[in-house]
């Protein structure tokens, strides 16, 4: 194994995905200019769940020369920080009670040199996969009246269980967590998973649902189809957005916002309500990262090609995913995406 695939396998267990674009690059332009070079680590094995692990993810991010973690510190509803209250996310249980990872990665990311960008990865409305958690402390017991739900009532959708975006209640859940990780901790970037629905038979919530009729003088539940309803999902997705970063930037102005968002536009716009390219010509985040998780070259470089076409006035940074690729073929790939001025 070389020390690249050594380096993977050490930071994750299934989702590993790699981030290298270009801030600026024509075909002609030098070999050093400037890059982001980041990796998401995800929360779902090693990485950063001890010191010691701490202390091999960011050796290994100098040596192999990426300058930016976006790293996981929240993987269905629970926290791998110290969360204060209002923000009520219960600790997750496979950390020490008294080790907090957020903070020892900023503070040996930060110390030595090359320093390293830290970006804290929050997966927004996904708090629930397969079981309902044990924690009573967790969203989704004390809360069950935030989830999401379908059109037949159901609150497992796709992937799990989410917050539903109409409800108010379910946002402030959310903003409370990214205050509260923004306003105490000296991170470099917050970075926004899995801010959308699960797929069009979704937000079905009762409360967001009563909110849409009685804004439109209507009543029952509208089809998944609907184009008016698809709308209005979209705008609490986006209003979100809107006035949660507006705050995250009071309390620190030069933070940088990030979002993963679906690979295909078309899709994440019809099927999961999330509307990345009105974000990016509005200025709601700095940097767009489409989910580019493909081994299939054509469909990379299209999306690729479509990505750049819809950046607005911020940033698109291609992430493709490594976990998918040969190692081969994530350098064929991070070399396309620089030859097209990412």
């Amino acid at each position: 194994m070389t020390p690249f695939c050594r380096l993977l396998s050490s930071i994750h267990s299934k989702w590993i995905a790699v981030v290298i674009l270009l801030l600026t690059l024509s075909s002609s332009a030098p070999a050093q200019t400037p890059e982001f070079r980041g990796v998401w680590v995800d929360a779902w094995g090693d990485g950063f769940l001890n010191s010691s692990q701490i202390d091999t993810l960011v050796n290994h991010c100098r040596t192999y020369n990426f300058n930016a973690v976006i790293v996981q510190m929240r993987r269905r509803g629970d926290a791998f920080y110290m969360p204060q209250a209002p923000n009520l996310e219960p600790r997750n249980g496979s950390l020490a009670s008294n080790f907090d990872a957020l903070q020892e990665l900023i503070t040996k990311c930060k110390t030595g040199s090359p320093q390293i960008e830290v970006h804290c990865w929050i997966p927004t409305h996904l708090v629930g996969d397969s079981n309902s958690p044990n924690n009573p402390n967790h969203v989704m017991n004390l809360h069950p009246e935030f989830l999401m739900k379908n059109f037949a009532g159901e609150t497992h959708i796709g992937e799990g269980y989410y917050l539903d975006p109409g409800h108010p209640g379910a946002q402030q859940w959310n903003y409370n967590v990214a205050m509260d990780i923004v306003s105490r901790y000296d991170i470099d970037g917050f970075h926004w998973d899995y801010i959308r629905y699960p797929e069009s038979d979704s937000g079905y919530n009762d409360v967001a649902i009563a909110r849409y009729n009685a804004e439109y003088g209507l009543t029952g539940k509208p089809g998944p189809s609907d184009a008016q309803f698809s709308a209005w999902r979209r705008r609490q997705v986006t209003d979100f957005l809107r006035w949660v970063n507006a705050d995250l930037l009071a309390v620190k102005p030069n933070l940088i916002i990030s979002a993963s968002v679906f690979g295909s536009r078309t899709d994440a716009y019809t099927a999961r309500f999330q509307d990345w390219a009105a974000w990016n010509e509005e200025g709601l985040i700095d940097i767009c990262i489409p989910m580019n998780y493909t081994p299939d070259n054509g469909i990379y470089q299209s999306r690729t090609v479509d990505a750049l076409s819809h950046q607005g006035v911020r940033r698109v940074y291609i992430g493709p995913a490594g976990y998918l690729n040969t190692k081969e073929n994530t350098v064929n790939q991070l070399n396309y995406a620089r030859t097209q001025g990412a």
